[in-house]
Parts: structure tokens; C-alpha cells; sequence
């Protein structure tokens, strides 16, 4: 003969489960939702028309058609090396 607290186990336990398939239902249903709302307010294709070419500015290509020589080493910062390391003393 089964005890009264089995019983009372085995309730609970099935209580338990059905929960669980409805919140993992919700769950399921919520996330279908958000997606289809995402997916309507959200286009996948750019509709601002078509793309436009970037120009160079004249004043950087008249920079570069002046001469090889004006990019040598340190004209923009110095030229130097990595860090030196060193060890710190106390």
C-alpha cells in the first residue's frame, strides 16, 4: 500500500512538470513573437537608395602628387623605436 506522502509526491511532481511545458511553451511562443516583430520593423536590405563613391579631397592628392620625398620617417611623429624595457628598483 502507498503512503499518503507519496501520494502527495507524485501530485506535486506532475504539478512540477505541467508547469514546466507551460513556461517552456511561453517561453517558445515569446520568442517567436519578438521575432517576428524584429524581423518586420527591421529591414535587411538598405532602402536610402544607392551608394555613393567617396572622393579623395583635392588638398591630400596634391600632397601626394608634390613628391616621393615628403613621407619620409618622423615627419608625421618621431621616429623611434619599441620602448625600452627596464627594471624597476625600490
Amino acid at each position: 500500500m502507498d503512503a499518503p506522502g507519496e501520494s502527495r509526491l507524485a501530485a506535486g511532481r506532475a504539478r512540477a512538470l505541467t508547469a514546466k511545458a507551460v513556461l517552456g511553451a511561453g517561453a517558445i511562443g515569446a520568442f517567436a513573437v519578438f521575432a517576428l516583430l524584429a524581423r518586420s520593423s527591421h529591414a535587411s536590405g538598405s532602402t536610402h537608395g544607392g551608394s555613393v563613391e567617396l572622393k579623395t579631397p583635392a588638398s591630400f592628392l596634391s600632397s601626394l602628387q608634390q613628391g616621393s620625398d615628403d613621407f619620409e620617417g618622423g615627419q608625421i611623429g618621431p621616429a623611434s623605436g619599441p620602448p625600452q624595457a627596464s627594471t624597476g628598483t625600490s
